[in-house]
């Protein structure tokens, strides 16, 4: 842990050593949990190990004030945890700088207004020029880690591989604090991290665990009164406030104090406030029930007051006024809106126990759920035939949005309880002379069963070229997508115009109703990308669609997943993208067209084959999608070509043209082709591919004697390699599993290995045959080889080469 920290902050100890040799008194301050420890610990290993050079002492601890008065000018005193040294130890350390001494502390800011201030206080008074001292101090500031960073700090610690949306958690919650980034790692390793578009601790078990950052950042709030704690407790339970909405809400005496402590603190580079999940948690356990409901209940007045004014909360500020029940005080009316909103985001992504309560809670009230709403709730806790007999007792409206919502949840009801959504019946109410609401239901019936399109596929291509409803369009086009690529194909009409065009409308509020038609085009929209080889270049994209729709954070956790997937896969990691691809497939949202949710099984079944290629792959596993996954990850003979059907208006897709053409350059053993290919798939960051075709293409360089072109073979190589290493966080390159394939280097035969060496060292071949007692042919040989397995374009080369290969050989060596 120690090193890897190091690592990270690099940067930082080079900046306190400068300093240091400079300023006798170097600061390092920052908040809690951002390491001032371990760089204290890596500031005294940089100073070297010569004994009594530096002594690190805690001024926390009994004795630090003797310690200190003891130490001599000559040696470099490290001051740990500054802010809690007491008025003897602040003497001590005026003392020794006087007297010559260089000193390096560090100190937490949070804690610098408590007793720290009294003793820096009482100093000044007794001795004024303590002062002076002071401003010359350099002041060296701990910022918090990158997202990066608190990923790479998590993924190189944590036991087993972690997913996505685990590390989205911990970077969430650490808000860059390493300290607090490793014992959320311990959290989650725990099973009480939960993750989500809200990640929360559970706080039941963390008394058993060893998290000392969080001990830390505990002390805080030590000395506060319950009322105070529970203020604290309740507001990380919200969105970030601005000053003026958070002291309303809490008092101005509570928010100054809980903010001058540091528990309140600044929510990024915005002027807004938040307490962190992180130090709410073990305050908690200190407050009883009884003070947190009434703090929930004060607060979540005045936030529903806010909405009644015609403020809107954010989802966060409505969820939690939704779970505190009130009293008669505030109209049922507007309990109840913000309720139904609850509810209706909440149905997105499924039932739970919470979501069970509210529902109670909003009978209880007597305000009516939205018809969808109502549908959707009916198919969520009783199951989808129950919400479809609801849906057939409900009339299709007039208006176009909710008349498609109606149409959309129709055929995704019937198809989830076995009914034929193309049933005449459902569609009795249609406008018979209306083709384009006939190719509406069309659309939306072919979305939600698993055959080809066949006859069917003209009028589905028309609809995505011209359908009125943007909506309508957009699945149309998706639907092509889902057809096609199981035949290696993909439409020649590309859908990410007609998705773009749409993403203007989803999240406004008169389309709130097509939120789950929406999330439905998102998903298609998302697997689309894999297949055309896009997702790169859609992905802000599609995040950007993700976070306008209700309940924007879920869908970014699966979304994430998606992500996380491809990239292992493509990385060559099949196991980590099988991990990422289960975890998408539980957080997806509810009420998905069948084909979508049956196109996501099949990649996780070929997912799942290719981790157990060893053993026979069940027959129901679509062979394009189990090829263009072994494709992915390294393995060129899994997809073939052959099996590729193109119909009118498609093209081929477009893995499977470069995996064609891998094939081809391999079969013809054509290394330049292989090597463009590589390059290529480089391009396109599709490593364990790429990696393949240079592997290929160096082979066949190596036995043509090609020693440039095994050299370029070996720098794109290389290039590889690190590419995968920063792909893959989560894994050390050793630890990648890869797919079966030949050493990518031959190594010398000691005949070959003699000659090269002495090459190096300057002797001719004529030189090198006396010495070697052959012809100079067979040294020409002998070089030539070398040179092309090592990758040397020439005798200059082969030194580098040589010692880089060899760890025994030493320029200069004489061969006897």
């Amino acid at each position: 842990m120690v090193d890897r920290l190091f690592q990270l902050r690099i940067g930082i100890t080079d900046a306190i050593l400068s300093e240091f040799e400079r300023h006798s008194l170097v600061l390092v301050l920052g908040e809690t949990g951002l390491g001032h420890s371990h760089e204290l610990r890596a500031v005294q290993i940089r100073l070297g190990s010569a004994v009594g050079r530096s002594e690190l002492i805690d001024c926390a601890l009994p004795g630090a004030a003797e310690r200190v008065a003891a130490m001599q000018p000559h040696r470099v005193l490290l001051l740990d945890r500054l802010e809690r040294a007491d008025l003897e130890t602040l003497r001590a350390l005026k003392s020794f700088i006087d007297a010559g001494g260089h000193a390096i502390g560090a100190l937490e800011i949070s804690e610098l207004r408590n007793s720290y201030s009294d003793a820096i206080e009482a100093l000044v008074a007794e001795d004024p020029s303590t002062l002076a001292s002071l401003e010359r101090a350099v002041r060296i500031r701990l910022e918090p880690f990158e997202l990066e960073q608190i990923a790479d700090l998590a993924h190189r610690h944590a036991q087993q591989p972690l997913d996505s949306a685990t590390v989205g958690a911990i970077q969430q919650l650490s808000l860059g604090r390493p300290h607090w980034a490793l014992d959320l790692l311990t959290i989650a390793e725990s099973g009480q991290l939960v993750p989500g578009p809200r990640p929360s601790i559970r706080h039941d078990r963390l008394h058993e665990l060893n998290l000392p950052a969080m001990q830390a950042a505990s002390r805080l709030a030590h000395g506060l009164d319950t009322q105070t704690l529970a203020a604290a407790a309740v507001l990380s339970e919200l969105d970030p406030l601005d000053p003026a909405s958070a002291e309303e809400l809490t008092g101005g005496d509570l928010l100054r104090e809980l903010t001058d402590r540091g528990i309140a603190i600044q929510y990024g580079s915005s002027d807004l406030l938040h307490v962190p999940e992180f130090i709410a948690v073990p305050l908690r356990s200190t407050i009883s029930s009884q003070e947190l409901e009434v703090t929930r209940r004060r607060i979540t007045e005045g936030l529903l007051s806010l909405e009644m004014l015609g403020l809107p909360l954010s989802d966060r500020d409505a969820e939690f006024c939704a779970r505190t029940p009130l009293s008669s005080e505030i109209p049922r009316a507007a309990q109840a809106a913000v309720l139904h909103r609850v509810l209706e985001q909440r149905l997105t992504f499924g039932v739970d126990g919470l979501t069970r309560a509210l529902f109670l809670r909003a009978g209880a009230l007597g305000q009516p759920l939205e018809p969808q709403t109502r549908v959707r709730a009916l198919a969520g806790l009783k199951g989808a035939p129950t919400g479809l007999s609801a849906l057939v007792g409900t009339a299709i409206p007039a208006e176009p949005v909710p008349r498609l919502a109606h149409l959309n949840a129709w055929a995704v009801l019937s198809a989830e309880s076995g009914v034929d959504p193309s049933d005449p019946h459902a569609f009795a109410q249609l406008d018979p002379a209306g083709s384009s609401e006939a190719s509406t239901a069309l659309v939306l019936s072919r979305l939600n069963d698993t055959e080809p399109l066949g006859s069917d596929r003209a009028t589905i291509t028309a609809c995505a070229a011209s359908h009125p409803s943007p909506e309508v369009a957009c699945a149309a086009g998706i639907l092509q997508v889902l057809d096609a690529v199981p035949r290696g194909a993909i439409p020649a009409r590309s859908l990410a115009a007609a998705a773009r065009t749409l993403t203007g409308r989803m999240g406004l509020p008169e389309s709130r109703v097509l939120h789950h038609l929406h999330g439905s085009i998102l998903l298609g929209w998302a697997l689309n990308t894999l297949f055309t080889d896009t997702l790169r270049e859609h992905a802000e994209d599609l995040r950007g669609v993700a976070r306008r729709l209700p309940a924007g954070a879920s869908h970014l956790i699966w979304l994430g997943h998606l992500e996380a997937a491809a990239g292992a896969l493509s990385a060559g990691d099949a196991h980590h993208a099988l991990l990422e691809w289960q975890r998408m497939e539980q957080r997806l949202p509810m009420f998905l067209p069948k084909r979508l949710t049956h196109t996501v099984a099949l990649i996780a079944r070929a997912l799942t084959a290719e981790n157990h290629r060893d053993r026979t792959a069940p027959s129901s596993v679509d062979t394009t999608f189990t090829g263009i996954v072994g494709y992915l990850a390294g393995r060129l003979e899994s997809l073939d070509p052959s099996v590729v059907r193109i119909d009118v208006e498609e093209q081929p897709a477009p893995l499977v043209a470069v995996a064609a053409a891998h094939r081809r350059a391999f079969d013809q053993q054509n290394p330049v082709e292989l090597l463009r290919i590589a390059e290529h798939l480089c391009d396109s960051e599709h490593w364990a591919a790429a990696e393949n075709a240079a592997n290929a293409a160096r082979r066949i360089q190596l036995k043509r004697r090609a020693s440039g072109a095994v050299g370029r073979c070996d720098r794109l190589l290389e290039r590889i390699d690190t590419a995968i290493t920063l792909s893959l966080p989560w894994r050390m390159r050793e630890q990648i599993p890869r797919p079966t394939q030949q050493p990518a280097r031959t190594p010398l035969t000691a005949r070959e290995r003699t000659a090269a060496e002495l090459a190096a060292q300057g002797l001719g071949n004529r030189e090198i045959a006396e010495r070697m007692g052959c012809g100079v042919r067979t040294v020409e040989s002998h070089i030539a080889q070398a040179r092309a397995k090592l990758g040397a374009a020439n005798r200059s080369e082969l030194v580098e080469r040589l010692a880089q290969e060899h760890a025994d050989f030493t320029f200069g060596a004489r061969i006897p």
